[in-house]
């Protein structure tokens, strides 16, 4: 799926804190127009590229291109990462000596994109991560920043220790029953998603749950998890219970129950 990022017309990229306790579920496979890099703060998650499970924790940074598909499969509460974007032709500008010029490629270069950077290389790179996000509403000045920021982090990705993805190809029915369920968790039942996959039930059971690391009905349950939330928490319009039904849950009393066994919270505490 290709998203559409919300960028503003005269904004050169964008950067912004993600934190797992606000946004705390596995996303979908996704691209986008834009160049990406994650550099990691706090705690421990697992994307799933195309090239396999990539292993985040404090200090790595992970570029991203913009025809790599790639998701956030799961994460620890306290898991916390800068993610800047910027934009190609702000890439196509500043990139044009023979070092920067995989920055421009739409796939992932063979240059080196996944490293572990020094204490204090991730602290200079956080901080003007920080410094972007506090002046996004002066657009020249963040621009700046953002400028700054594209070239100091790859260099630092290309001097500071390499790190690589583990190797997996996942299998084509894996990935569709996992867009499937981020995009439709309320109701598609285990023979439907067989039946998309062209797969048996069993057969998709066994290869979904060693390829991601959990069984199908967990997955759908955090799914469903993370739709809950969305529904409770665009201002409360929906009950509990209405927002649970929405959802895919059986009942407000399910909902609590999966809330607690996965998150160890109430269901209204994700609409805080």
């Amino acid at each position: 799926m290709k998203e559409s990022l919300e960028l503003s017309a005269a904004s050169h990229g964008a950067s912004w804190l993600y934190q797992a306790h606000a946004q705390a579920l596995p996303r979908h496979f996704h691209t986008h127009e834009e160049l990406e890099f994650n550099l990691v703060v706090s705690g421990e998650a697992v994307y799933l590229t195309e090239d396999g499970r990539v292993d985040l924790i404090p200090g790595c940074i992970l570029w991203l291109f913009p025809e790599q598909a790639h998701a956030l499969h799961s994460s620890s509460n306290d898991f916390t990462m800068w993610i800047v974007v910027f934009r190609q032709e702000t890439v196509r500008e500043l990139c044009q000596t023979t070092r920067y010029l995989p920055l421009r490629s739409l796939y992932k270069p063979s240059a080196q994109s996944y490293a572990q950077l020094q204490p204090e290389s991730s602290q200079d790179i956080s901080a003007l991560c920080e410094k972007a996000a506090l002046v996004k509403d002066d657009v020249e000045f963040c621009n700046v920043v953002l400028h700054h920021l594209l070239i100091a982090a790859w260099d630092l990705t290309q001097t500071d220790t390499p790190l690589k993805a583990n190797p997996k190809a996942y299998h084509p029915a894996v990935l569709r029953t996992v867009n499937t369920l981020y995009l439709n968790p309320e109701n598609v039942s285990l023979s439907e998603l067989a039946k998309a996959a062209g797969l048996s039930q069993e057969h998709l059971s066994r290869l979904f749950s060693r390829q991601i690391g959990m069984p199908i009905v967990e997955y759908r349950n955090r799914q469903r998890i993370r739709h809950f939330q969305k529904l409770y928490g665009q201002g409360k319009q929906l009950t509990l219970a209405e927002a649970a039904q929405a959802a895919g849950f059986g009942s407000y009393t399910q909902c609590y129950r999966i809330v607690q066994k996965y998150l160890n919270i109430k269901p209204s505490d994700l609409g805080n």
